[in-house]
């Protein structure tokens, strides 16, 4: 008998770039509270640079965080998702 996980607070989404170059990527976290969504809505709200290589939007819905990321190619994808989910987790630390 196996023990049963309990579902991830994280999803991913995975989108077809179809003709558009861009690579993409979304990430939801479900989090304690709206309230504290929207705090982290706010603390990870970028300002992304005309001419960067990739782009973030950070926006709470209810008690999820939602991100979405583009890119111009996967290592830059990687990038710009390992930088806000690092913001992420050092926020959800000093909130603990």
């Amino acid at each position: 008998m196996q023990n049963a996980r309990p579902p991830s607070p994280i999803s991913t989404q995975r989108q077809d770039t179809g003709s558009d170059s861009l690579a993409r990527a979304e990430v939801s976290i479900a989090l304690g509270s709206p309230k504290e969504a929207e705090i982290f809505s706010r603390a990870m709200s970028v300002d992304n640079k005309p001419g960067s290589k990739s782009s973030s939007v950070v926006k709470a819905n209810g008690e999820t965080l939602h991100m979405s990321f583009r890119a111009v190619d996967s290592s830059s994808l990687r990038a710009v998702m390992n930088s806000v989910l690092r913001e992420v987790k050092i926020a959800n630390q000093m909130l603990i």
